[in-house]
């Protein structure tokens, strides 16, 4: 049961030991073999009392991992939350969308992708394809049909700043591996230094003061002043409603890395 060959792969979980956990004891049988390479799925195999669940990972990489970032800032935002607070904030890809603390450039990547119809997960392989059993044919064709889904994106308005210039390059090299870096404005910018104009949305993953020194009270304030409604990623205490100086309409509880946070709206 250590091992799983298919086609001379040899397939072993954490350096070529398998292992499997019970209520009661660790079990760990070494098998000397080499690791599995990346065209190969890892196999699970659970064991609780008399019930035994073997799962087969059909991704590879993590599906939250869209393919395109590379490069991550601080604190970085899984894409698949952005992707849940775009789609929360009901956000129909009119007016100008503006994140102020982009960060990587998660968000405003999610959003244009999301306008533009660019399917999640275009820019990445999944270990499924490697699979002998899976028609290639039927994956090409699903491919091409997701690539002739694609919208161009005439009058999308997306802007992003960060302060920190070397944060900026990545996150328009993310951007352009995502195939929507001529949808975005990026532009480096203290969040609380004014712009001439207004977003009219805002969407932000601000700083939790967590691995961040910012001053937060006052990021917080110019965050949800640069748009009449903001929605942004915060951590979950009444201390933020503070910070933002708005009571917030709605909120949502998600975890981000760990942390526990909810998406927050709030408008004038």
């Amino acid at each position: 049961l250590a091992v799983l060959v298919d086609r001379g792969h040899r397939v072993t979980t954490r350096g070529g030991a398998f292992e499997a956990e019970t209520n009661d004891t660790n079990v760990a049988v070494d098998d000397h073999a080499e690791p599995a390479g990346p065209d190969v799925s890892s196999v699970s195999i659970r064991l609780a009392h008399d019930s035994v669940t073997v799962s087969i990972d059909s991704s590879g990489e993590p599906l939250f991992r869209r393919g395109a970032r590379t490069a991550v800032g601080e604190a970085p935002l899984r894409e698949t939350v952005a992707a849940a607070l775009v789609a929360w904030s009901g956000w129909d890809g009119t007016g100008v969308l503006r994140d102020p603390c982009c960060g990587a450039g998660t968000i405003v990547i999610e959003a244009a992708q999301w306008a533009m119809r660019i399917a999640p997960g275009a820019h990445r392989a999944f270990a499924l394809e490697q699979w002998p059993s899976i028609d290639t044919d039927l994956v090409a064709k699903l491919r091409r049909a997701a690539e002739a889904d694609r919208r161009p994106g005439r009058g999308l308005r997306l802007e992003a700043s960060d302060i920190d210039g070397d944060v900026l390059d990545a996150a328009r090299a993310n951007a352009a591996r995502a195939g929507v870096d001529d949808r975005i404005v990026f532009y480096q910018r203290d969040v609380r230094r004014p712009v001439a104009a207004a977003a009219d949305l805002v969407l932000a993953n601000p700083p939790y003061g967590v691995r961040s020194r910012a001053d937060l009270p006052a990021v917080y304030r110019a965050v949800a002043d640069d748009a009449p409604r903001s929605v942004l990623v915060v951590p979950d205490h009444d201390g933020v409603d503070r910070w933002v100086g708005r009571a917030a309409g709605r909120r949502l509880e998600v975890e981000n890395g760990g942390l526990a946070v909810c998406f927050r709206d709030s408008a004038t």
